[in-house]
């Protein structure tokens, strides 16, 4: 194998280990991204809840609004069962980012052993 060769080996590996670099990355925005309209979800809901506690402040306790309020807090309850499993969802993923990333830094070390 000539020197050019071997330099567009080394060049086109590179390129892979750039590569799934930017899948992890990708995946990490994604992640971030989902977490994120998420939290406004959430956020709103929670302003949904406060809403109608001061709109039925003033009111008796009427077997409609306490339905209502029951469904908004299920509501709130459902999305915030889901923030926590996307929590654990973006933990697991960021897990994994570091361990992609611990080995794309020992393929690139074997790599640098290589050429060496």
């Amino acid at each position: 194998m000539d020197w050019k060769s071997d330099i567009i080996c080394q060049l086109k590996d590179q390129k892979q280990h750039w590569n799934v670099y930017d899948e992890i990355v990708e995946h990490y925005n994604r992640l971030l991204d989902s977490n994120t309209n998420l939290q406004i979800r959430c956020v709103k809901f929670e302003n949904d809840v406060n809403h109608l506690r001061l709109a039925n402040a003033g009111l008796e306790k009427a077997s409609e609004a306490s339905q209502a309020i029951a469904n908004v807090n299920n509501k709130l309850t459902v999305a915030n069962e889901e923030v926590v499993m996307h929590l654990r969802e973006k933990g697991e993923l960021a897990r994994e980012v570091l361990r992609l990333n611990h080995a794309l830094k020992e393929s690139n070390e074997k790599s640098t052993d290589n050429e060496i």
